[in-house]
Parts: structure tokens; sequence; C-alpha cells
């Protein structure tokens, strides 16, 4: 691990934290800024990913939500189940990142399934 200053000048789990609360932009941010210190990097991919997967799924959920939506009878409410759903997801996400936050403030690399693997690959590419 390269032990020389931090490109952003911050300590670690300060930086480490600060790439959860704007996910992609704070992620991309801090990949820009910090070049050397790989637990920055680690938590500014994960945010970044976690993102990424978080914006898939609720693009899934509610595009199978308005095509279910022309179906007679239940289209309706297969339509609101989509809408809570994509809700849930949010409160999930911001559940996750605050998560994340307080193992980055604790200068642990907690790792999220599939998504902290490649974190962890490009965080030390």
């Amino acid at each position: 691990m390269y032990t020389g200053g931090s490109g952003t000048g911050l300590d670690p789990r300060v930086a480490g934290v600060l790439c959860y609360p704007l996910s992609v932009v704070t992620g991309v941010l801090f990949l820009v800024l910090e070049k050397h210190d790989r637990f920055v990097r680690f938590h500014a991919w994960q945010s970044i990913l976690l993102f990424i997967a978080y914006l898939g799924v609720y693009t899934v959920v509610n595009v199978l939500g308005n095509i279910l939506s022309i179906l007679p009878f239940i289209g309706t409410a297969l339509w609101a189940l989509s809408r809570t759903i994509s809700g849930l997801l949010g409160l999930v996400l911001v559940g996750v990142s605050v998560f994340l936050m307080v193992k980055a403030y604790q200068r642990e690399r907690y790792k999220l399934p599939y998504l902290g693997d490649v974190a962890e690959r490009n965080a030390y590419a």
C-alpha cells in the first residue's frame, strides 16, 4: 500500500466516507483526486458501482411497471406496486450508503456482494 501523502489531503477515513453521499459524482471525484490510496479508491469504486446497480434495478422495475400497467383489471395495481418498490429501492440505497459510510469511517473495507469484488479489483488497477 502507498504510504505517501494522500492526493486529497484528507484523512483516508473521511475521504472514504465522502465517496458515498453523492454516489457517482463524489465517487468519480475521489477517483480523479486520489491516485495512490487504495482504501479511498475502493470506496470510490464501490460507491459508483452501487449507484449503477441501483439505477439498473430501478429502471427495470419502472419499465416493467409501465408495461404491466396496460393489463386490464390488475394493471393499475401492478403500476402502483412498481412505484412502491421503486420508493423502497431508494430507501435501501440510502440505508446501504449510510452503512458503508460508517464502515469507511471505521477504516473497514466492507465489500458488498459482487460489487465489492469488482471495486477491489479496480482499486488495485
